[in-house]
């Protein structure tokens, strides 16, 4: 019995160590930006900013995409286990909302 607790937070462990932290970026301010004569140094920060914005966006995106089939993947492995162990047992009970 221990063992088999052990294995399972062992698994449970592993397959925790896969998630993956997905940071959402902070979008830049909606300010209209100087012409380059007024002050160009402002321009360019602002520009910066949302050049930076926009490769977060989509680092975030892809890291999403990586945590869905991060869990599908876990899901699978645990559906497939449950109906392993527990036969014609292993049927939902409630609907799940999507």
């Amino acid at each position: 019995m221990i063992r088999g607790a052990i294995s399972i937070w062992l698994l449970g462990a592993s397959l925790a160590g896969a998630q993956e932290f997905c940071d959402r970026p902070i979008p830049p301010e909606d300010l209209t930006p100087p012409t380059a004569k007024q002050d160009a140094e402002f321009r360019e920060f602002l520009n910066t900013e949302y050049r930076d914005y926009l490769a977060g966006a989509e680092a975030y995106i892809n890291c999403l995409g990586r945590e869905h089939q991060s869990i599908y993947t876990e899901m699978r492995a645990i559906l497939d286990r449950w109906t392993r162990l527990f036969g014609e047992d292993a049927r939902m009970t409630t609907r799940v909302e999507q």
